[in-house]
C-alpha cells in the first residue's frame, strides 16, 4: 500500500467515524418511500434515514381568534410535525417607536424592530451636528 492509499485509508475511517459515510441512499423496499438506506462502501456500516416529504402547514384550530397550533403531515407515512405560526399585524409603536405586532388570530403581542418618525423638512432629514432627532420618541442618533 503506497503514501496516498493509507492517507486516503485514514481519512475514510475518519469521515465514517463522525457519520460522514458515502454511498447514495435508496429505498427500504416494504416501508414508505421516506425511509431510506444505504450500505457506506468505505466501511461497510448499513445505514438508515426518514426523509419525510411533508404536506402544507394547517392550523388544528380554523376559527379565528383561537389557537395558532399548527401541524403538517408527511405524505408518505404517519409522521406529524406540530409548531405555532402566528399571524403578526402591524398595531402601533410602543413610546420608544419599536412597532408593535399582534397576531390577529390568538391576540399575541411581540415587540418589532424601531421605526422612527426623523424629523424632516420638506422631505429631508434635519440634522444638527450630524445627529437626527425623533419626532416622536425623541431619540436622537
Amino acid at each position: 500500500m503506497g503514501f496516498w492509499d493509507k492517507v486516503k485509508s485514514v481519512a475514510n475511517s475518519a469521515k465514517c467515524m463522525t457519520g460522514w459515510h458515502a454511498g447514495e441512499y435508496s429505498h427500504i423496499s416494504g416501508k414508505p418511500e421516506c425511509h431510506l438506506e444505504k450500505t457506506c462502501p468505505d466501511c461497510n456500516e448499513y445505514v438508515t434515514k426518514k426523509k419525510h416529504k411533508f404536506s402544507d402547514w394547517k392550523y388544528t384550530n380554523n376559527s379565528m381568534n383561537e389557537q395558532c397550533d399548527s401541524i403538517r403531515n408527511c405524505i408518505h407515512c404517519d409522521h406529524q410535525e406540530q409548531k405555532v405560526i402566528h399571524q403578526y399585524e402591524k398595531n402601533g409603536k410602543d413610546s420608544s417607536c419599536r412597532i408593535i405586532e399582534k397576531c390577529k388570530r390568538c391576540g399575541d403581542e411581540q415587540l418589532g424592530r424601531e421605526s422612527h418618525n426623523w424629523i424632516s423638512i420638506m422631505g429631508h432629514e434635519v440634522k444638527a451636528q450630524g445627529k437626527r432627532k425623533c419626532k416622536d420618541c425623541k431619540t436622537v442618533e
